[in-house]
């Protein structure tokens, strides 16, 4: 049997790492926001030759009402090798593996101003697998133990007032900690304008064109910052259109890149479709996956050693919204 979590080789690293598909999570599945001011063209609108004959898809805002309701399934699972070096020695390794698995429901409680600043998040299940090997094979995370999430069959209250996000149980209590940081995670962008709807909303993109965020957008978009590094691309290419559960959507190959270069070094390269309503902006199905890189520097001038990271990671959602007009 394997151990539940990664040890002090790769700990830090591994959980470091493990942020990154949260985050990706987190701000590409945001509510619906308040509108933005349409536009046609500007930055990163066309970057690519494309025909102007091919199908095209304007993109619109819909305002959200209370009631609303959208139901998710999220897969994310992340394999990380960390290698620890001595000069050209290497003095150890260790592999981890870890599988996230979410169904969730988020009904609309409050709008204000256009925007959902108030939900009602249940978690139906909320599963983990962790396994980890240290004599060179590959863990399986379908062998180690699924672990119920402290949120697991839980049900809270999410508003957002001002700056601060509240967050109440079903008895309206502030939660254990470990249940507030997960659902501050997912519910970080509430409240928020969704950079990538506002963005999209008013153009008019064409199959076989790639528009590229600028950077700000995707820093907004993917909140990464300080924490985590920097956005360095993101591009969205229209590879067509599709009819999903009744709704017109945009099918998107999105690629997505990332770095940081502080006392860890990281590098991100993940890309997969990104399926888009047209008339809201609302993803409803993402398939991100990628390669991750990361190296760290420890130890004393005398007795530094090094750890160097290489891995993958994949993000999996499919989102099935129950609107009130709809």
């Amino acid at each position: 049997m394997l151990p539940a979590n990664p040890g002090p080789l790769s700990g830090a690293m591994f959980n470091r790492a493990r942020r990154l598909p949260i985050l990706l999570v987190a701000a590409l599945v945001a509510m619906p926001m308040a509108p933005a001011a349409a536009q046609e063209s500007g930055p990163g609108a066309q970057r690519t030759s494309f025909d102007r004959l091919s199908p095209a898809v304007r993109f619109a805002r819909q305002s959200p009402e209370v009631g609303d309701q959208v139901e998710q399934a999220i897969s994310v699972e992340l394999r990380m090798t960390t290698t620890e070096r001595r000069g050209m020695e290497v003095t150890g390794q260790s592999r981890s593996v870890m599988r996230n698995a979410q169904r969730r429901v988020i009904t609309t409680s409050d709008v204000a101003d256009g925007q959902t600043t108030g939900v009602k998040l249940r978690y139906v299940t909320a599963t983990r697998q962790m396994g980890r090997s240290q004599d060179g094979s590959e863990p399986d995370a379908e062998q180690a133990p699924t672990e119920r999430q402290p949120v697991d069959g839980k049900v809270y209250e999410c508003r957002r007032a001002g700056d601060a996000l509240i967050v109440t149980d079903a008895r309206g209590g502030i939660p254990p900690l470990g249940e507030y940081e997960i659902v501050a995670r997912h519910m970080e962008m509430l409240g928020h304008a969704n950079p990538l709807a506002d963005f999209l909303v008013g153009r008019t993109v064409y199959v076989g064109q790639r528009v590229s965020l600028p950077s700000e957008v995707a820093e907004r978009l993917l909140g990464m910052g300080d924490r985590l590094g920097k956005v360095t691309r993101f591009d969205l290419t229209l590879t067509g259109t599709a009819t999903e559960r009744g709704a017109a959507c945009a099918v998107f190959q999105a690629d997505v890149e990332a770095v940081s270069n502080d006392s860890s070094q990281m590098r991100l390269d993940v890309s997969g479709p990104l399926v888009v309503e047209t008339d809201s902006c609302r993803a409803v199905r993402v398939e991100l996956t990628g390669p991750i890189g990361m190296s760290e520097t420890r130890g004393s001038y005398s007795n530094k050693y090094y750890l160097i990271g290489t891995g993958n990671m994949a993000v999996s959602l499919q989102s099935a919204y129950h609107d009130v007009r709809r």
